[in-house]
């Protein structure tokens, strides 16, 4: 189902508010945002603020309290921990998101092997999660979401729990997944400077709500020493922290 005011539009938040029984916690307030076709966006903010709210009712792990939400029936998360089955191998892990969307047999190890050879995981199909790296983790989690061949791809914190090399790796990755496939992306990070290297828009969360937005038109690869780059985030950052 697609917005009436923009055939566009694959996601749309209209005064969205969720509130948590019985103590009457919010989640979010009247948060209004909509998400184009095969963009790329990131939501920031302090913690606290809605984030993983937002993406919990986008998948239907949560229900709004009130307000409207239009999305696509087919979405898929990656984890801040890959959230693997220790007791599968990489292709099992893969393989068993197939399964449940009842892919027919014959076409499971097609599929499956095309998205871990996508993340360049080809030569540790038959490896167990204790014997990857958290780099390799989460490349699995990510060929494991995008199999299914998801409307939109949801990235909760993916990163946050890798060192730096590891990161800046997987930043070139899911920026080429991006190219390759067209998706639609929403990211949920911690980090002003991740946002604004891979997302065309940030939408800055304070209070439960959506605070700011910033539009980036900076073209990839984005190098952070650059003088306009660090102009955008010195932006965001004055907005961030006031």
């Amino acid at each position: 189902m697609q917005n009436d005011s923009n055939l566009n539009d694959i996601i749309v938040f209209e005064n969205v508010s969720k509130t948590y029984q019985p103590q009457n916690d919010v989640g979010i307030k009247n948060v209004s945002f909509s998400v184009h076709k095969g963009e790329f966006l990131c939501l920031i903010g302090p913690s606290g603020c809605g984030k993983s709210t937002v993406l919990k009712i986008i998948t239907g792990l949560e229900k709004e309290t009130s307000g409207k939400v239009i999305k696509p029936e087919k979405v898929s998360m990656v984890f801040q921990n890959g959230a693997l089955f220790p007791w599968l191998t990489v292709y099992e892990n893969v393989a068993i998101a197939l399964q449940s969307e009842n892919v027919p047999k014959e076409n499971i190890q097609k599929m499956a092997m095309k998205h871990i050879e996508m993340m360049g995981l080809g030569e540790f199909t038959n490896k167990y999660p204790r014997e990857l790296s958290g780099g390799q983790r989460q490349r699995v989690g990510i060929a494991r979401a995008l199999a299914v061949d998801p409307a939109v791809l949801l990235l909760d914190e993916p990163f946050s729990a890798l060192d730096a090399k590891t990161t800046d790796e997987l930043h070139r990755d899911i920026l080429k997944v991006w190219a390759e496939t067209k998706k639609t992306i929403i990211m949920v990070s911690h980090l002003i400077e991740e946002s604004a290297a891979l997302a065309d828009r940030v939408l800055l969360m304070k209070d439960q709500t959506i605070d700011y937005e910033f539009k980036i038109t900076l073209p990839h690869p984005r190098h952070e020493q650059a003088a306009d780059f660090l102009k955008l985030i010195n932006e965001i950052r004055r907005r961030f922290f006031r």
